[in-house]
């Protein structure tokens, strides 16, 4: 039996059906011993992080750059058509910068060093996105910002852990 994993019990009853039982006990030593090591409790948390941005920025996208796209009290549905390109836009951006970002990461003694920068970058974009909510042409650019920044720390963060 090894300590490592989920045990495993099998018990076969008389008419062919398979009953699978699995003790949970061992996950919890298993995730015990993860968080454990040093750093990955950091991984985790620069994963969750970057998750709740992408997702929470993604959700609010419309109320957040319809007022730089239509300030003006222009044409509502032109103003939601270019929402829509805007948000594809950013996550397009958070997957490109992904496969960039991944390809710097080439030498794994830099995955520790790129994480610490893109969570400093990022921050640093959600700050100027917090200071230009009136401006709305340069939050745009300032989301996107946080796209290029924030959305590699999932698969690097992954990677690292």
């Amino acid at each position: 039996m090894d300590d490592d994993g989920a045990e495993t019990v099998l018990m076969q009853f008389s008419r062919g059906r398979l009953d699978v039982e699995v003790r949970g006990d061992r996950i919890w030593l298993s995730l015990r011993a993860c968080f454990a090591r040093p750093g990955f409790a950091c991984c985790v948390s620069a994963f969750a992080v970057s998750g709740v941005i992408a997702n929470v920025l993604s959700t609010f996208m419309g109320h957040l750059i319809s007022i730089g796209i239509d300030g003006d009290g222009g044409d509502e549905k032109q103003a939601y058509s270019n929402v829509g390109i805007f948000g594809g836009s950013f996550q397009l951006l958070i997957v490109v910068s992904s496969i960039m970002f991944r390809r710097c990461c080439a030498v794994p003694e830099r995955y520790y060093m790129i994480v610490i920068a893109l969570l400093a970058l990022g921050t640093l974009a959600l700050a100027l996105c917090d200071a230009n909510l009136d401006d709305g042409k340069i939050l745009c650019w300032n989301l996107l910002m946080v796209a290029a920044f924030v959305g590699p720390l999932q698969p690097i963060s992954t990677r690292l852990g």
